[in-house]
Formats: structure tokens, C-alpha cells, sequence
């Protein structure tokens, strides 16, 4: 898995992934991106841009907003297993 910044997917600067194993069998699932500090900077600058959208956007729009995120919270099961574009909505 990727890491996302700025509402993109995208893979550690630094290329860097290290391997997530079953706690059943100790068999690899999938790898993830490491961040990094420039990672890190990039997703804050990224939610810094973000907050001075969604200040700007209609209460009914973040009703909206908060629905999509209910339903992609209800489904951790399936996000896991087929990736973020499985996620209700997307």
C-alpha cells in the first residue's frame, strides 16, 4: 500500500517498504510504504491546503463529506483486503 497525500496515492519518496505478515501464520499480505521526513512534510502541507478548502465549503457539502467517510469507515474488511478503490463511493 501506498501512501496518501493530498488525496493521491503515492509511494515513499525515499522507495522505501517493508513487508506486513498475518499475525495467523506469519505469511506476507502486502508491503507498505515507509515515510519519511519529506513525507511527512508533504502530507502536512497537503492537509494545511485541505483546511483552508474545507473552511471554505458549505456546511451541507461537509454533511456530504461525512457520509462517504462513514461508509468507507464501515468497511475496513474490504479496504484491507482489495486496496483503497474498493472503499464505498470511490
Amino acid at each position: 500500500m501506498e501512501l496518501l497525500i493530498g488525496g493521491q496515492w503515492v509511494e515513499a519518496d525515499s522507495g522505501r517498504r517493508e513487508e506486513v505478515t498475518s499475525p495467523f501464520d506469519d505469511s506476507v499480505v502486502g508491503t507498505v510504504s515507509v515515510a519519511g521526513p519529506s513525507d511527512v512534510e508533504a502530507a502536512l502541507a497537503a492537509a494545511t491546503e485541505g483546511a483552508k478548502t474545507w473552511r471554505r465549503t458549505p456546511p451541507t457539502s461537509h454533511a456530504a463529506s461525512r457520509t462517504v467517510s462513514d461508509q468507507t469507515n464501515s468497511a475496513p474488511t474490504s479496504l484491507a483486503k482489495d486496496g483503497p478503490n474498493s472503499a464505498p463511493g470511490v
